[in-house]
């Protein structure tokens, strides 16, 4: 109920594990539908509920009127010569599923079960995703055969596979047909698929676009880029890239480079990846980037990565729009930067260019030092951060984000009234240093203004336009509501 009468969205009957009486309904709805049908009866050993024999499930799947029945596929079994009575008419997928890692011969198995296809059949295979790259070859293998094959990657790391499917022609994808009613690890609902990654607006000449980083869940990104490429009328997508390791991050960035059909344009890169890349890009960084150490801004142009930092250019209009603290206000200012990665390289040389006495901390005192060094300021172990008195608190650590958020970086005794804290973290909106430094008399700085204004600088590198600020901060504003109203929901 309530989809939008859609002809990309067709259904599929779940009949494992439903009692006799939904099994009767399941066909009335199949005989009556106005979209077409998949009726699938998912055995144990495939991660469903049916525990029927093949001949059983077979039977039940043929007592349905539907468009395809799902018939799982066994390697060195041929699945469609042994097609009898009701079956035999239909059209079928042949499906395979591992829980466990991508198939060791995923081009053969496919190609086994495709000679046992018949002229409309389609091949599915679904498998645990545990490196980023599996995406680029499930996604170049359904360009191989367009309209015949099914490919997923499950779990957070395959997102690509579902979203991207369609601009290489695959046969279709699956959704859930409401938030959190999941069929399969990483399987999105069927609102997320149309409404947020515009399902029916994806081509064959659709750029893609993602924010890579560990945890990546969290990140407004998906939502404000591709509210701007919706608002602008722009041929892309961006998605959510979970990477954790340099040896991934790094074999999915040439891996993008090397595909030229996937349209890869521009990456956002953050925790904990900033750094590593900007190693990795050497002199297609530019100066800034180079100069603070950390990139998180790739654009791939004419077959080569150039790496940019916004997040400079993110934390000084915060600073301006959310406290009034331009270059004039800010010189000779006693500012605290907590952390010292990244985002506090970014924030280390914007306050130190402005003239502020910046001193670092960081819980690893030697990452403090090195940092304090290469910008000419001073660093602080960790414990004596409470014992200054500084006029600016920058907070760039992770500490706070979601979903640990009741932490802070600060002891809250620590905080003085007119103190100007300004803590990086968007998510959640107020993080527990701000409620602490708003208490103590603090004037506060939301991550989200920088967020926002760093998101703007890419979007012009990467498309050449000006974003539109006020939209953005309007789904910035009401995906955080949106957020802290399911963290309630949850608690409850």
């Amino acid at each position: 109920e309530g989809l939008p009468p859609d002809s990309h969205i067709w259904l599929e009957l779940r009949l494992d594990g439903l009692p006799e009486d939904a099994v009767a309904c399941a066909r009335e709805i199949s005989a009556a539908s106005d979209r077409p049908t998949i009726a699938t009866c998912r055995s144990v050993g495939q991660g469903g509920l049916s525990d029927l024999t093949a001949i059983e499930s077979r039977e039940l799947l043929g007592s349905l009127a539907s468009d395809y029945c799902d018939l799982e596929f066994s390697p060195g079994h041929p699945a469609a010569d042994s097609l009898t009575g009701e079956l035999d008419a239909k059209r079928n997928i042949l499906s395979y599923h591992d829980f466990h890692s991508i198939p060791q011969n995923l081009a053969g198995l496919l190609d086994e079960m495709e000679r046992s296809a018949r002229e409309h059949d389609v091949a599915k295979v679904a498998w645990a995703c545990a490196d980023i790259s599996e995406n680029l070859l499930a996604l170049e293998l359904l360009a191989k055969r367009p309209g015949k094959r099914v490919l997923i990657c499950m779990g957070e790391r395959g997102l690509m596979s579902r979203v991207l499917a369609v601009k290489v022609g695959a046969f279709g994808t699956f959704c859930a047909a409401a938030e959190g009613r999941a069929a399969a690890p990483g399987q999105l609902s069927v609102q997320t698929m149309l409404n947020l990654y515009r399902w029916p607006k994806i081509s064959s000449k659709t750029r893609f676009f993602g924010v890579i980083g560990s945890p990546v869940g969290h990140s407004l990104s998906p939502r404000i880029f591709n509210t701007q490429f919706s608002a602008h009328d722009y041929d892309g997508v961006y998605l959510p890239l979970l990477i954790d390791s340099e040896e991934e991050l790094i074999g999915f960035l040439n891996g993008c480079r090397e595909k030229r059909w996937l349209d890869a344009t521009g990456f956002s890169v953050t925790i904990p990846h900033k750094e590593t890349v900007c190693r990795w890009l050497g002199d297609r960084a530019d100066q800034a980037a180079r100069r603070i150490g950390a990139v998180n801004t790739l654009h791939l142009v004419d077959g080569d990565y150039r790496g940019f930092n916004t997040d400079y250019l993110g934390i000084l209009e915060a600073l301006r729009s959310g406290a009034g603290l331009d270059a004039t206000a800010l010189a000779s200012k006693q500012a605290m930067v907590l952390g010292a990665g990244g985002a506090a390289r970014a924030a280390v040389a914007a306050l130190v260019d402005s003239g502020c006495n910046v001193t670092v901390f960081n819980r690893t005192a030697e990452r403090a030092a090195v940092l304090a060094r290469d910008f000419g300021c001073k660093s602080g172990s960790w414990s004596d951060r409470a014992n200054t008195q500084p006029d600016l608190i920058v907070n760039c650590t992770s500490i706070g984000m979601w979903p640990k958020i009741d932490v802070s970086p600060m002891p809250a005794a620590a905080l003085r009234a007119k103190t100007v804290v300004f803590d990086t973290v968007y998510q959640p909106r107020e993080t527990a240093l701000l409620r602490d430094a708003s208490a103590a008399g603090c004037q506060t700085i939301s991550g989200m203004e920088m967020f926002i204004h760093q998101a703007a600088a890419q979007y012009r590198i990467w498309t050449g336009r000006d974003a539109d600020l006020s939209l953005l901060r309007a789904t910035v504003e009401r995906a955080l509501e949106a957020d802290a109203r399911d963290a309630v929901d949850e608690q409850r």
